[in-house]
């Protein structure tokens, strides 16, 4: 069972994408900003992270340069809503400096599901 770390500040989404990636037979542990989740990514292992760019605390953008950095096989699917700018502009320079995969929200969660089956195939 692949392990996935999802990162976002939206606590109804997060626990809904939870529950729907454990609906699809993924194990998912949530953070809700990115300082969280470069701690638990020091305690655990995972095959997948999902992370929003705007995050509390410490943006999605670090958190992916922190992941090439130490965890460069693990892959990285990013979502954006856009914020002060369309989320075309950020998943841009989120693919730029690593990561293997961007949707940007609203997104069909087959959508992901396809992203995730595909980085982990």
């Amino acid at each position: 069972m692949a392990r996935i770390l999802f990162i976002e500040d939206d606590p109804s989404f997060a626990e809904e994408m939870k529950f729907l990636l454990q609906e699809n037979g993924f194990e998912v542990i949530t953070a809700n900003d990115g300082e969280l989740a470069l701690n638990i990514l020091k305690e655990q292992e995972f095959d997948l992270v999902i992370t929003d760019l705007l995050l509390i605390k410490t943006h999605g953008m670090e958190v992916i340069l922190h992941m090439r950095e130490f965890y460069p096989k693990v892959k990285i699917i990013t979502i954006s809503g856009g914020g002060w700018a369309s989320s075309r502009f950020h998943l841009d320079a989120a693919r730029l400096i690593g990561s293997d995969s961007c949707l940007a929200k609203p997104f069909q969660v087959s959508e992901l599901i396809r992203e995730i089956e595909r980085l982990l195939a």
